[in-house]
C-alpha cells in the first residue's frame, strides 16, 4: 500500500472518529438540556409528583390542598366513621360502643401529604432528579400515621360513668375513667381496626 493511500485511510478513521466523538457530545448535551428542561417543568408545577400513593390511594398530579381534601375524606370520613371501640364491664356484661371520630381518633393526613409533595424536592423547592427517577421505577407509597386525643377519649369515657358506676353499685367498686382511658390510648396508637376494651374499675 502506498504512502497516499496510508494516509488517506488514516484520515478517514480519524474523521470517522471526530464524527462519532461529536455525535456523542451532542446527544449528551441533548439528553441534559431535556433534562433540565423537565427538571424546570416539575419545579414550576405545585402538584405531588406522578406514582405517589398515600395508604394505596394516588394522589400523583394533585395539589396539596386536593390530596389533603381527598384523603381526609378516604381515611378520616369514609374509612374511620364506622370503625369503633368497645367497653365492656367484664362482671356485668354491660357494653357501650364509641366511633374513632367521636373519640378523637383519625389519621394525620396533613403530615403525609407534606410528605407526598416534599418527595422529590429539596427544602428550596428544587427538584431532585434521583427522587423523581425512582418514581418511575416503582412509585411512592407512604403512610398516614394515627393520631387521636386523649382527652376526647376521657370525655367520651365520662358520659357512661353514671351508668357504669350504677352497675357496679352491689360490688362497691366505681370506675376507673382514667385507667380505662389509657387502656384505650394503647389500643388507639397501634389498631385501626373496632375493638374490644374492658372497663378498669377501683
Amino acid at each position: 500500500m502506498s504512502t497516499a493511500a496510508k494516509d488517506k485511510r488514516v484520515c478517514i478513521i480519524v474523521f470517522m472518529l471526530l464524527f462519532i466523538a461529536a455525535g456523542i457530545f451532542t446527544l449528551a448535551n441533548v439528553k441534559n438540556y431535556l433534562i433540565s428542561r423537565e427538571t424546570r417543568e416539575l419545579e414550576s408545577m405545585n402538584i405531588i409528583y406522578n406514582n405517589v400513593y398515600i395508604r394505596g390511594e394516588f394522589v400523583g398530579g394533585l395539589t396539596p390542598q386536593q390530596a389533603l381534601d381527598r384523603m381526609n375524606k378516604y381515611i378520616n370520613v369514609d374509612y374511620s366513621k364506622d370503625k369503633k371501640l368497645i367497653f365492656r364491664l367484664s362482671t356485668t356484661g354491660y357494653t357501650k360502643e364509641f366511633t374513632y371520630p367521636e373519640l378523637g381518633m383519625g389519621f394525620d393526613v396533613e403530615k403525609a401529604v407534606n410528605e407526598a409533595y416534599g418527595f422529590g424536592r429539596n427544602n428550596d423547592g428544587s427538584a431532585k432528579r434521583a427522587d423523581i427517577a425512582e418514581l418511575d421505577v416503582g412509585g411512592k407509597y407512604i403512610d398516614a400515621e394515627n393520631k387521636y386525643s386523649i382527652d376526647t377519649v376521657t370525655e367520651c369515657l365520662s358520659t357512661i360513668e353514671d351508668e357504669v358506676n350504677e352497675q357496679l353499685l352491689s360490688s362497691g367498686k366505681t370506675m376507673d375513667v382514667e385507667r380505662t382511658a389509657k387502656e384505650a390510648e394503647q389500643m388507639l396508637m397501634v389498631n385501626e381496626y373496632d375493638a374490644l376494651i374492658y372497663i378498669a374499675t377501683k
